[in-house]
């Protein structure tokens, strides 16, 4: 977790005060998913989740924030790809009904949900627009580096989904990875179709 850029001078681990912030972790009471994030998610951490079409992105997010709602979090799942009435209606098949749900793509409206929330889902980063228009490669690494320090300022713990292309290579820029706390990769089991493995 990048906490500033300040250049500081070498010390002592010992000596080293660590913020309270680190020991207070949102946990989603789901075992597997609190121990992927090392005993549950870091207020202020930024997450990326890759994954193919059908993976299950979208299913394995909407679970998590259901259940950080459901621990009493303000939480958001967000979407720049389907409407509000097909999130509602996944949420429904789901059995989820704790998450505030919305649809939009401008970086603006999304910076406030971060300023607004404990947790909040973008999907996905590719989506993310100025002015109604589609970030270009530079934009998106100045956008990505605005979202992080201000998930940071806020104590929001964000996660954005990204598309991968055929290749496995990220669309857009690639840097996106190196800025972000976490990256989390779903993929399905070779073998059984209805498991998923995220490491």
């Amino acid at each position: 977790m990048i906490i500033d850029k300040n250049t500081t001078e070498l010390k002592p681990v010992g000596s080293i005060e660590i913020p309270d912030i680190f020991y207070q972790r949102l946990t989603t009471g789901i075992q597997t998913v609190d121990d992927l994030f090392g005993g549950g998610i870091l207020p202020g951490s930024v997450s990326t989740l890759t994954g193919g079409p059908g993976t299950g992105k979208s299913t394995f997010l909407l679970q998590t924030t259901n259940a950080l709602a459901q621990q009493g979090l303000k939480v958001a799942y967000v979407s720049g790809e389907e409407s509000q009435e097909m999130l509602a209606f996944t949420c429904q098949r789901l059995e989820l009904d704790d998450i505030l749900i919305a649809t939009g793509s401008d970086i603006g409206q999304i910076d406030g949900y971060i300023r607004e929330t404990d947790f909040m889902i973008y999907d996905s980063f590719q989506c993310l627009t100025s002015d109604n228009k589609r970030l270009n490669r530079t934009e998106q690494e100045q956008v990505i580096t605005h979202f992080v320090a201000q998930s940071k300022t806020y104590q929001t713990a964000t996660t954005f989904t990204l598309h991968i292309a055929k290749n496995g290579n990220y669309k857009g820029t690639t840097t996106i990875p190196h800025m972000v706390d976490v990256n989390l990769i779903i993929e399905v089991d070779k073998d059984i179709e209805d498991v998923r493995h995220i490491t």
